[in-house]
């Protein structure tokens, strides 16, 4: 399950005052993506972001973009 704003937002906020980098999970939609900007979360992942991908087509696509 992911979990909610109320859960993150002070995680988020401890992470930034000891200059830890945070990863947010379970980003389905833009709505989320604002409030984890808003919250100054440095990384995020899920499907609003891209589909999950083995590993070896990444690099692929990696190489070709070079």
């Amino acid at each position: 399950n992911c979990p909610s704003e109320s859960q993150v937002r002070p995680v988020a906020k401890m992470a930034n005052d000891l200059g830890i980098e945070t990863v947010a999970e379970c980003v389905e939609n833009e709505l989320t993506r604002d409030k984890l900007l808003g919250m100054e979360i440095d990384y995020a992942q899920g499907f609003y972001l891209g589909r999950p991908a083995p590993l070896s087509t990444l690099f692929r696509q990696s190489d070709q973009r070079r």
